[in-house]
């Protein structure tokens, strides 16, 4: 060890020497069209860093901060290298020496925002005290989907849901950005903040797998206690939707499989299966799925470090669907459809798994008849 940048020795070694088989998977590579971002370069940079053949420097750093976080290339590994964690944390290290080529302001959202954000999309009615149920909405869905936070408030209604409130304490940032970005006393001081102020619930209910990751596996990681019963809101729904009869919405959709959600937290049918219950037809697939699916470009905190190649990757992933021949792309996150929606104009459109469930529930009124002329 060099330069006092410390962690688990060994980490980057298999990948030093790797000769580049995860390469196809990176987002990053596949945006710039560089090999330079490749895991493998990423991590042989880390191993020299490491045993003190090159200096750490701002300009080496930022390399480290060209990866979402997606777990693709870890999908692809035949020795199952943890490529996310090892360079989170060399990020973590170099913030601490001070060579940080990203200031922590960029990793941060004001809970005020979020707060006066959340307070003009849902009705008073639902800040009820006593709950033990809150919905935590999340960043991308208070600040950019405010559309997705009344369909999903219009679900709840349609299937009797009323145990569920909200809060001013759970309108703040998970931490994510944060712990992404290498600030990891910052992200502590967040995690701790959010287990505090939301530990008097019975279940905190999420929007986004990004926050019920985070609260799930990232707070027990640095040593946070979380709330009682971290749950999804596509948990809560998805059972009474199956039970429920609609005429089906018969679009021609694809689904993008978020990384959070997928790789992250092993959910792939689920969202399959609900989509197909309620449109009546299964999702066309695309190119690459599942455990395989293209990153749309929003994790570990790419979105901000490099917001013109992380709309790249969203734009991919939006032409992957017209490829397969879909109208509609549908994503069960709302980090990931915020990020797809941020590309532009596009052959899909983008549409949230909730704004899905919402359409579909939503009562046909019936045209009037017209009278017959005598």
């Amino acid at each position: 060890m060099t330069d006092g940048i410390h962690g688990k020795k060994g980490r980057f070694d298999l990948c030093a020497f790797c000769p580049d088989l995860c390469l196809d998977r990176c987002p990053v590579v596949a945006s710039t069209g560089s090999v330079t971002y490749s895991p493998f370069a990423k991590m042989l940079h880390g191993w020299l860093i490491e045993n003190g053949r090159i200096p750490a420097s701002e300009e080496v750093a930022e390399l480290f901060y060209q990866c979402t976080g997606c777990l693709s290339c870890h999908e692809a590994c035949a020795h199952d290298v943890d490529v996310e964690t090892s360079l989170f944390d060399l990020r973590a290290e170099l913030v601490d020496k001070g060579i940080a080529p990203y200031g922590q302001d960029i990793f941060e959202v004001p809970t005020q925002d979020l707060i006066q954000a959340q307070s003009a999309v849902i009705p008073k009615r639902y800040f009820v005290p006593e709950a033990r149920a809150v919905l935590f909405p999340g960043c991308h869905a208070l600040l950019d989907r405010p559309g997705l936070v009344k369909d999903v408030l219009a679900v709840f209604r349609h299937l009797n849901i009323e145990f569920i409130g909200a809060s001013d304490e759970a309108a703040m940032c998970c931490g994510y950005p944060l712990h992404a970005g290498g600030y990891r006393d910052a992200f502590l001081e967040r995690a701790e903040e959010v287990s505090s102020a939301l530990r008097r619930y019975r279940m905190v209910v999420t929007l986004s797998p990004c926050c019920e990751h985070t609260m799930k596996n990232l707070f027990a990681a640095a040593g946070v206690s979380r709330p009682p019963v971290v749950t999804s809101a596509l948990d809560i729904v998805a059972p009474l939707v199956m039970r429920t009869e609609r005429e089906p919405l018969g679009l021609r959709l694809s689904y993008h499989d978020s990384c959070f959600l997928g790789r992250h937290m092993g959910q792939y049918d689920l969202p399959r299966e609900v989509i197909t219950h309620v449109n009546g037809l299964s999702p066309i697939e695309m190119r690459m799925n599942r455990g395989d699916a293209a990153c749309c470009g929003a994790g570990g905190g790419w979105d901000r470090t490099s917001p013109v190649l992380s709309g790249i990757a969203a734009s991919s992933v939006i032409q992957m669907a017209d490829d397969a021949g879909a109208d509609v792309v549908v994503s069960a996150s709302s980090t990931c459809a915020s990020h797809l929606d941020s590309r532009g104009d596009g052959p899909a459109k983008v549409m949230d798994l909730f704004s899905l469930i919402a359409a579909w529930l939503k009562p046909k009124r019936s045209k009037p008849k017209r009278r017959r002329r005598r």
